[in-house]
């Protein structure tokens, strides 16, 4: 989604929750029409860190440090249509020039899940049957281009 495009660069350690919020609205209100694809209080949903409220829960004023691995749930909508994109980042630690091994797997096996259910997904099949014949039950949307594992620095 361009939206995460023109935010991405922008973020940085010490930004709160609620500031990459503000940030992704502010882009999405630049786009005639757009609008927030579920509630606003959790559209976008960002969460970073351990203990982070997690998913479906608003942001916090908790601030992204490095070694954060940061999770945004954001959706639009326009003229009936509807697209949810969520994203992974993570903020690199000082000296770093990639993520750690254990995160890099995690964002490949994301990427993979995507391809595979890309893979499963028919026309007039819906999305949720299959996700369960990988083996993963989810009523997630699936769009198999959507970048995934960002780094940020």
């Amino acid at each position: 989604m361009a939206i995460f495009q023109r935010v991405t660069p922008r973020l940085k350690a010490g930004l709160t929750e609620k500031q990459v919020a503000a940030l992704i609205l502010e882009e999405m209100r630049k786009v005639e029409g757009l609008e927030q694809a579920w509630e606003p209080d959790q559209c976008p949903a960002v969460f970073t860190g351990p203990s982070s409220a997690g998913a479906h829960a608003s942001p916090t004023d908790r601030p992204i440090e490095p070694g954060h691995i940061m999770n945004v749930d954001f959706g639009v909508r326009k003229e009936g249509y509807w697209l949810g994109s969520p994203e992974d980042l993570v903020l690199l630690r000082p000296g770093e020039e990639s993520a750690p091994e254990s995160v890099q797997r995690g964002f490949e096996t994301i990427v993979e899940s995507i391809r595979a259910a890309a893979r499963e997904i028919r026309p007039g099949r819906a999305g949720w049957k299959s996700m369960t014949s990988l083996g993963t039950a989810s009523s997630a949307t699936v769009i198999p281009n959507t970048p995934t594992g960002r780094v940020i620095r």
